[in-house]
């Protein structure tokens, strides 16, 4: 299909839109927020026209499977859908459920970034993510919140979506220094999931940290072990192989061992893998985002002399 059918049929299903100059993009109306009244006429969800990726500025609904947005919420068109774009380029339009568990959020969840007067309890826990470094900007970007469940009391909820924009994962973490349990975590199985798969780039360089904190002062393009070791059946480790991605492993000073095991299984097939051994016993988590990118200028490219040269150091 040309350029110029694929965009009539964006406005068939969107209504009408703005393109730009350079014909990579258009804009239409979210139909996910423009039913908003304050948003009734803004053209605010911008669909890549090369590869289908789409993301609303104002409600920030976002994917890489332009198909599943149609699923949602313009049904009607997708069949047309599938037979012009989907079998010709193999999108999937459905969720492969082998690999993939159903993820609720914490009923009553809220936005952290959409309290516009918070109350005491609210502020404590944006008091907390701003000792922790965070700014508003980062609280929005993860879609940091609160829930109103007994269970998560005091905890600060990050969720994480699939490369379609849709919950694949959750952590909790309390902010009371009294309660011993510091993360409640969903019980979906880690091992299918890619924490922050959403925001991940798989042609540029990803980087790989512990946990969800490590992530928010990591770079952009970056995910979580949701803990220190990586198997070879796990979703992620599939992901970087298939993809060829280049990788940064960076974990937290005690996990070195693990960190060199995971570059060893990464190099059986090939890729480039970048560590970085820290040298201050201070997590990636407890460094502002500056102190994180020096670590990365300091990484050391894996290979197997160095395999050797590490196991040696580590007798």
């Amino acid at each position: 299909m040309n350029l110029s059918s694929k965009i009539s049929f964006i406005k068939k299903v969107f209504g009408q839109g703005e393109i730009d100059s350079c014909r990579l993009n258009i804009s239409v109306k979210c139909p996910n927020c423009s039913n908003r009244k304050e948003q009734a006429f803004k053209k605010k969800l911008v669909i890549r026209l090369d590869n289908n990726i789409y993301h609303c500025w104002v409600c920030d609904i976002k994917g890489r499977n332009l198909g599943y947005l149609i699923k949602k919420y313009k049904k009607q068109f997708l069949n047309e859908y599938i037979s012009k774009f989907a079998n010709a380029k193999k999108i999937n339009i459905d969720i492969d459920l082998s690999k993939n568990e159903d993820v609720i959020i914490p009923g009553k969840f809220r936005l952290l970034a959409q309290i516009q007067t918070p109350n005491k309890y609210e502020q404590e826990a944006l008091d907390y993510l701003y000792s922790r470094g965070l700014t508003n900007k980062d609280i929005w970007h993860f879609k940091f919140g609160l829930s109103s469940e007994k269970r998560y009391y005091k905890r600060i909820i990050m969720p994480s979506f699939d490369e379609n924009g849709i919950l694949n994962y959750f952590v909790t973490r309390t902010w009371d220094k009294n309660n011993k349990i510091k993360y409640i975590n969903c019980s979906v199985n880690k091992q299918n999931i890619i924490f922050n798969d959403i925001n991940i780039d798989w042609n540029n360089e990803v980087t790989i940290v512990e946990g969800p904190f490590d992530l928010v002062k990591a770079t952009q393009n970056s995910t979580c072990l949701l803990g220190s070791t990586l198997n070879e059946e796990s979703k992620l480790f599939q992901k970087i192989i298939t993809t060829n991605a280049s990788v940064n492993l960076i974990l937290d000073k005690d996990a070195n061992k693990k960190m060199f095991a995971i570059a060893n299984k990464f190099i059986k097939y090939g890729l480039q893998i970048n560590v970085i051994i820290l040298q201050t016993d201070r997590d990636p988590g407890d460094m502002t985002k500056q102190e994180f990118k020096d670590c990365l200028d300091n990484k050391v490219t894996w290979s197997k002399q160095q395999s050797i040269l590490q196991n040696i150091d580590l007798i």
